[in-house]
């Protein structure tokens, strides 16, 4: 449709309709639909194990290297034993899903992967043809959802 034809569709539904119809402005309409990238982006997240998101959560609010010992040790209060198993196992998912990167001290320590999550959005607002900005604002809010999330 032309911009003529909408015109004239609306007035006719307005003449036969006697209702106000109310079009959200173009801005309301583009961040309801990255809203709904967000819960996309959330729920691809939710298939990771809970121990996955504890560990992704702490490496994202942490922003460096850090090994699985001091991971365990900031998230259970243990470093050996069953508390390093299970958490080096949630680090592995996490790695095999490319979330976060090794290297640091030895080459045995893990960071969060800023590069692959901003990709992971860029790519799920391809789509919505995303400014930088856009995309931006939704690895912020989506980065906001997970330091909110209460796992463990």
């Amino acid at each position: 449709m032309n911009d003529e034809e909408v015109e004239q569709l609306v007035r006719r539904i307005l003449r036969e309709t006697n209702h106000v119809l109310v079009v959200p402005p173009p801005e309301v309409i583009r961040k309801d639909y990255l809203g709904k990238a967000i819960d996309r982006l959330m729920a691809d997240l939710k298939e990771l194990t809970p121990d996955a998101m504890e560990c992704y959560r702490l490496l994202q609010g942490r922003g460096i290297f850090m090994a699985v010992g001091q991971i365990a040790q900031v998230i259970s209060g243990y470093q050996s034993g069953f508390s390093q198993s299970k958490w080096s196992a949630a680090i592995k998912d996490l790695f095999d899903a490319g979330l976060v990167v090794k290297g640091g001290a030895g080459g045995s320590q893990y960071k969060a992967s800023d590069a692959e999550a901003r990709s992971r959005v860029r790519k799920a607002l391809e789509p919505h043809l995303a400014s930088d900005a856009e995309v931006e604002e939704v690895y912020q809010a989506v980065l906001g959802r997970i330091a909110g999330e209460v796992l463990v």
